[in-house]
């Protein structure tokens, strides 16, 4: 998995603080973010698209990931999506395009 960029982790984290999101689960919710990307990457769904959270969760389903598990993934993507924090050069690390 690739790391995000430092310029995203820092966005993402002013966001998951303005979400209250607790200190302890930023890592959680940063390694959610990775695995989003690296399944758009696979898969060739558009990060920036709201569209792909479906497949993404589904793809968590399948995986037998726990409901909760889904769920905080799921509050991760929709944090980085509604903050468009999925840097460009996140995107192109993994040979996506916009």
């Amino acid at each position: 998995m690739r790391p995000l960029a430092p310029e995203t982790v820092a966005a993402y984290d002013h966001r998951l603080e303005q979400a209250v999101i607790p200190r302890a689960e930023r890592g959680v919710f940063r390694r959610w973010i990775q695995c989003y990307l690296d399944f758009c990457a696979k898969y060739q769904y558009p990060p920036r698209e709201a569209g792909s959270v479906g497949p993404f969760l589904m793809k968590l389903a399948a995986k037998q990931q726990p409901e909760q598990a889904r769920r905080q993934a799921a509050r991760a993507v929709e944090l980085s999506l509604a903050g468009r924090g999925l840097n460009r050069r996140d995107v192109e690390a993994r040979g996506m395009g916009e």
